[in-house]
């Protein structure tokens, strides 16, 4: 790293520390001492990790240790000051001058994998494992480039911009079909279709239409009408499965393009819209859901363009309590891992439903052990949830939990999740290679496959299709390459 890119880090860290402590003093002011101390154990367990974690020349494990971070000093005040909004069915006492206990485990997980990351590079390094492909090469430029310093994407024709458009264009009246017909709806049970459509189109829309998306506006001059047009169809596709996710996914070529290029106004912006987004999709799933007897129906024939407008009208006349868009931020970083969801995992006895080599396993693969939901639920919230539904956290989550059996299943766990993140990066770069394509591609799937699966905690079907594709795209020879 150049030493330009050494002071920008260094700003921003510097940056970031003062912010932790004019928070945490503000914080302190108006309610009292508890959250100070929180902050402060936040700052001084999990800071340094973030620092060793820009020492290792891997990409998965400076996604990790800056998402464990940022959540957690973000999530936990913010739980805090609106603890009494949250409510569960199982009964526990909470106290925060406790909250040491959580972020003990936390810390150790994170240690560990920092720890095993510099081990897997050191064994990796020296046994000539690596002869063909350099580590340091791979990622440690290009990811300092991403995160730090300007990184300009190349620029195509037109053709892609406008094959872009008229995708979008064909998609839009299949969504809006697609939620008629209650197919893809978070939570509800479509209607049978022949031909097994109601898959194909669930896995079409949801994963094959958003890699389509994202190829060809990376391809494309990646101006403002194609942002405007891809803002427009995330709104489309989250309101329309009504999943948070789904929105959030269509925007993530736009994130990723607004960080390369340090478009700084352009990620203000989809700063906003994701927080519009995810509290306007929230509030829309009461317009829909209809729940009688534990099973959840929709309420699809008005039609997703009238129940919007209901949504909208009802938003506007002022039957709505502020402190619905205060705990955005919250709501937004419990889809990845929230300090509420280490309180929940805190006080969950793994022993009653199963033993803690489930979690481990289920780690690679959710299909190793079938866990029953209504009894995870029990545990994990002290209620039963309508069919369809799952709450549940993390890979922090489960570090929690594991360590409420023993301390030694964190070590465990932090093994097996370093080993399939390290193997992923591998392969990613690999491809990368293999298919002479820009190493921004590689930093880009090692970044996303971390984030999800940090915010997963296991090896659900998505994560499972991903690490499955880039391992056979690594393992066959090239299909083409990007330059001749």
């Amino acid at each position: 790293m150049s030493l330009m890119l050494k002071f920008r880090a260094l700003k921003v860290i510097i940056g970031c520390v003062l912010l932790f402590f004019g928070l945490s003093i503000y914080l302190s002011n108006f309610y009292d001492f508890d959250i100070l101390f929180v902050w402060w154990l936040i700052l001084f367990s999990l800071l340094p990790l973030v620092f060793l974690s820009f020492n290792i020349d891997y990409i998965y494990i400076r996604i990790i240790c800056v998402l464990t971070l940022v959540t957690q000093s973000i999530s936990a005040p913010v739980f805090y000051i609106y603890k009494d909004d949250f409510y569960w069915d199982k009964p526990f006492t909470f106290n925060f001058s406790g909250a040491y206990e959580i972020f003990l485990k936390v810390f150790l997980f994170n240690f560990y994998l920092v720890l095993f990351s510099y081990l897997f590079r050191m064994f990796f390094k020296y046994s000539g494992s690596n002869k063909n492909y350099r580590i340091t090469d791979w990622n440690n430029g290009a990811a300092s480039r991403i995160l730090f310093s300007n990184l300009r994407l190349p620029v195509n024709n037109n053709l892609s911009g406008i094959g872009l458009i008229f995708f979008l264009l064909l998609l839009i009246p299949i969504n809006f079909w697609m939620f008629s017909q209650g197919i893809g709806v978070v939570g509800v049970q479509p209607s049978p279709l022949p031909f097994k459509l109601v898959g194909i189109l669930f896995y079409f829309t949801k994963y094959i239409a958003p890699l389509l998306i994202f190829s060809l506006f990376y391809s494309s001059k990646r101006g403002l009408i194609l942002v405007v047009f891809l803002m427009i169809y995330s709104f489309v596709l989250g309101l329309s499965s009504l999943s948070r996710f789904s929105f959030l996914i269509v925007l993530l070529p736009v994130i990723f393009v607004g960080l390369c290029e340090r478009r700084s106004i352009l990620l203000f912006v989809c700063g906003i819209i994701i927080s519009f987004g995810f509290f306007f999709i929230t509030y829309t799933r009461d317009f829909v859901y209809i729940i009688s007897d534990g099973v959840v129906s929709g309420n699809f024939e008005d039609g997703l363009w009238i129940i919007v407008s209901n949504s909208i009208s009802s938003l506007f006349s002022g039957n709505i309590d502020i402190k619905y868009f205060l705990i955005i931020p919250l709501d937004i970083i419990n889809r990845v891992e929230s300090f509420q969801n280490l309180v929940m995992a805190q006080f969950y006895d793994i022993y009653m439903l199963t033993t803690p080599l489930a979690i481990i396993a289920n780690s690679f693969s959710i299909n190793f052990f079938q866990i029953d939901p209504d009894l995870h639920h029990i545990q994990w919230q002290g209620n039963i949830l309508p069919s369809g539904f799952f709450n549940g956290g993390g890979l922090l989550s489960n570090a929690v939990i594991l360590g409420g059996a023993n301390l030694a299943w964190i070590l465990i766990y932090a093994f097996v999740v370093n080993f399939i993140l390290f193997s992923f990066e591998i392969l990613a770069f690999r491809l990368t290679f293999k298919y002479k394509s820009p190493r921004s591609i590689g930093v880009l799937l090692t970044a996303f496959f971390s984030f999800c699966y940090f915010a997963a905690g296991a090896g659900n079907n998505f994560i499972l299709s991903m690490y499955a594709v880039v391992f056979l795209l690594s393992a066959l020879p090239p299909f083409f390459s990007f330059n001749k």
